[in-house]
């Protein structure tokens, strides 16, 4: 999960967010984290943990490269803690499919409020700037547009039909008993693409076939249940004849 959070406003602002950052990464701790400042929080962010990458914006034309960072790494979330057009703007460019904010942004501009997704029933009038900002994140909201949720768990199940084709086979090396063992598969259907690769050392001896490959699997669903999956690792096999 790819979360990019927003919080161009002053170094106070910046503080009263590090809540919600520890709770986020408490509920998630996997996650990996983006955070975009302003400049004038420079200070402060050796003292920030739980981020996996902060991005600082300058308010010139040095902001390329923080916007062209976040455009190109597709998030999966985007909360939008500041609420201005510079934020609307790399909340568009994020791509996440989740685009998170106060529903007060409809209130101040209609055009504005196209670019989220999710509008969270919570005002900063209302609330602590630290309680407003955890509901944005965890807590959820106190209406409609649920954001994470703190308790509870998801699931879900599909099932999908791929055609896949494939080799396999062996070079033998020596006469030592040696070869190197090759597997290679590849297909779509239900999915956008699946395929998986191996290949190691393998001994031949009289009672079994030993191997030690090292294998690569991803599966990209491109949407529903699994999105991307990636499975990789050694494995170690034998081959008994009978």
């Amino acid at each position: 999960m790819k979360i990019l959070l927003l919080q161009l406003k002053r170094i106070g602002d910046l503080v009263l967010t590090t809540p919600a950052v520890a709770a986020l990464r408490e509920r998630f701790p996997l996650a990996q984290v983006t955070m975009v400042v302003s400049s004038e929080c420079a200070d402060l962010l050796p003292a920030i943990s739980g981020l996996d990458r902060i991005l600082m914006a300058r308010r010139n034309l040095r902001d390329l490269a923080p916007f062209l960072a976040v455009a190109g790494k597709r998030f999966d979330y985007c909360i939008d803690f500041t609420r201005n057009d510079r934020s609307a703007f790399l909340t568009l460019l994020s791509r996440a499919r989740k685009r998170i904010v106060s529903y007060r942004v409809r209130d101040q501009s209609k055009s504005r409020a196209r670019l989220y997704t999710d509008f969270v029933d919570v005002c900063m009038r209302d609330l602590h700037t630290i309680d407003y900002n955890l509901a944005l994140t965890i807590t959820g909201p106190r209406g409609n547009g649920a954001t994470f949720g703190g308790n509870g768990s998801v699931s879900g199940s599909a099932d999908i039909w791929n055609g896949i084709g494939g080799f396999r086979g062996h070079v033998k090396v020596g006469d030592w008993g040696l070869f190197v063992p090759f597997y290679f598969d590849a297909g779509a259907g239900g999915s956008r693409l699946t395929w998986q690769i191996s290949s190691g050392i393998g001994y031949h001896a009289s009672w079994a076939d030993l191997s030690l490959t090292y294998r690569y699997l991803t599966f990209q669903q491109g949407s529903g249940v699994v999105d991307h999956l990636s499975v990789r690792g050694p494995l170690l096999m034998a081959s008994f004849p009978f």
